[in-house]
């Protein structure tokens, strides 16, 4: 299967005329955007490719759109000066040939990567590239277990690797972020300092969220796990109260699964999401329904007290393995397949349909 993945770079190093003549093929490209004028200094593949992928009767007032970059225009070259990493032509009407910029990207790019469409923005006065690059891979069919990944504000993300257990704790520094901007912009008039700390806030949230996830997918390649998440849907329709209600529609969750789940293709990964329903309820241990208090699990029938999340996490792991032979749509719904108390690498042999799934998803 192919797996898409965007490289992001920024243009460094320009000349004084080159930096012109982006900065007029920029405001030409605006104004014809927005005022349909000026259409003689707009390149005509951009003008295409704005049609392909904008709603041009759609605009908002005052916004800037990036130009789209047709992939058969453009060209990467490798820079062996320590200044940049490549060279990128960028097609344009104010230079015949294109416009050579040196740029630095976040990763290297491969020879087996194909190139594809690239976005051309301009943000805080600085012009960036996102190229968007494909390749081939191989998605693991066969496991050695699962990666259960519980989604929560108490735990941001706890995960339990089965079946071994080994379980870990994280984002705990996404919550703190946001926290500690929530009580900055309290203390702060509307203006320009107020949204420079929602800038600020969003960059730091997602540098945390890309180095989370890259820690996950690469536990579940190094042990060959199948990452397996919670789906969360319906839950920030709820009313929990206003406190409650802003931590959750303010934490990232979407964006994290989004992350994990490219990523793990990417890495040659499977990545599913169940149905979370009464994971948060039930003993991992024994099956039967528990009670919940301040963060800890208490099952009356076995005796395991257990952290909260754990014990959610480890029922999903364990709903991807087969363990629930039906969905859980009511209290005392809950059956267990046969042997469902033998080992969990039984059980995922018998889940092998799950995993060629997984294998063949395509881009959300």
């Amino acid at each position: 299967m192919e797996a898409e993945k965007t490289v992001k770079s920024a243009v460094v190093e320009l000349t004084n005329i080159k930096r012109k003549q982006l900065e007029r093929m920029w405001s030409n490209y605006q104004r014809w955007l927005h005022t349909k004028e000026g259409v003689d200094g707009v390149y005509s593949a951009h003008r295409q490719q704005a049609d392909r992928n904008l709603d041009l009767d759609d605009l908002k007032d005052g916004k800037a759109y990036p130009i789209f970059l047709r992939k058969d225009l453009i060209e990467i070259k490798e820079c062996a000066s320590d200044l940049a990493d490549y060279f990128f032509k960028i097609p344009s009407k104010q230079r015949r040939g294109g416009i050579k910029v040196p740029i630095k990207t976040h990763m290297k790019i491969e020879d087996n990567h194909e190139v594809c469409e690239t976005k051309f923005l301009k943000l805080n006065g600085r012009f960036l590239l996102h190229i968007m690059i494909k390749k081939d891979v191989f998605v693991q069919k066969c496991y050695d277990g699962v990666l259960g990944i519980d989604l929560g504000l108490r735990q941001p993300v706890t995960s339990v690797a089965l079946p071994g257990r080994k379980t870990m704790f994280a984002g705990s520094r996404i919550r703190d972020v946001q926290t500690h901007f929530f009580y900055l912009r309290r203390q702060t008039e509307y203006g320009n300092n107020r949204s420079r700390f929602y800038r600020r806030e969003y960059n730091k949230v997602n540098d945390c969220i890309h180095k989370l996830s890259n820690k996950l997918v690469q536990y579940a390649k190094k042990n060959n796990l199948l990452i397996v998440v919670g789906d969360l849907e319906g839950v920030q329709s709820q009313d929990k109260g206003r406190k409650m209600n802003r931590k959750l529609h303010r934490f990232p969750h979407y964006v994290l699964r989004r992350q994990l789940d490219y990523k793990a293709r990417w890495n040659g990964i499977g990545y599913v999401e169940v149905n979370e329903a009464w994971t948060s309820q039930l003993c991992s241990r024994c099956e039967t329904k528990g009670e919940r208090n301040a963060g800890l699990f208490e099952c009356g029938n076995c005796g395991l007290e257990v952290h909260s999340d754990k014990n959610g996490a480890h029922n999903i792991g364990r709903r991807a393995l087969g363990k629930f032979a039906r969905p859980l749509s009511r209290a005392g719904g809950f059956v267990a397949s046969p042997g469902a108390g033998s080992d969990d690498l039984t059980a995922l042999r018998d889940f092998y349909s799950l995993m060629k799934s997984a294998s063949g998803m395509q881009p959300q």
